[in-house]
Formats: C-alpha cells, sequence, structure tokens
C-alpha cells in the first residue's frame, strides 16, 4: 500500500516550470517513478526503507549483468527520484 503522503505528487507541486516540454517530461518521469515505486512496494512487500537501502546498494554495485539486472536498476533509480521529490516537496 502506498502511504498518505504520496498524493503530493500532482501538478500542483510542478506549476514552476519554466516551459510545456520541461513540464511535460517532469509529468512523465513522475508517473514512471511512481509506477515503479508502486511495484517495488507491492509486489515485493519492500518498505520505503528498504527501497532506498537497495537502490544505494544498486548504484554502489554499478554492474549489470543481465538485462533484468537492468530493469531492476532503473526501476530502483526511478524510485528514488519519487521519494527525493515527495521529501522535498513536503518541505515547500
Amino acid at each position: 500500500m502506498i502511504p498518505s503522503f504520496f498524493p503530493t505528487i500532482d501538478d500542483e507541486n510542478i506549476r514552476n516550470s519554466k516551459t510545456l516540454g520541461k513540464l511535460h517530461s517532469i509529468r512523465k518521469m513522475r508517473k514512471t517513478a511512481v509506477i515503479s515505486l508502486q511495484f517495488l512496494l507491492t509486489h515485493r512487500n519492500h518498505t520505503i526503507s528498504q527501497v532506498i537501502y537497495s537502490i544505494r546498494r544498486t548504484k554502489r554495485q554499478r554492474r549489470c549483468c543481465s538485462s533484468n539486472d537492468i530493469d531492476t536498476y532503473q526501476r530502483k533509480r526511478k524510485a528514488l527520484t519519487a521519494l527525493s521529490e515527495v521529501k522535498c516537496s513536503a518541505y515547500d
């Protein structure tokens, strides 16, 4: 289950963007990041702290042996991006 602070990822948090192209890319990136975070939290039954630890460990290794490892790394990286944006928007 996604924690209740995730509804802060919405259009109101990105109104300060200067151009429509940038706005579109931010929306798309956030959508994929939230989807990847939902995957890690639901299908793998991770807690948020486990997701953060797993992402940081994967970033340190930087070794991907198969396409499945690469997909997992990209999913984790997007999830960390979503978490950091939620953390930043909570202080705004």
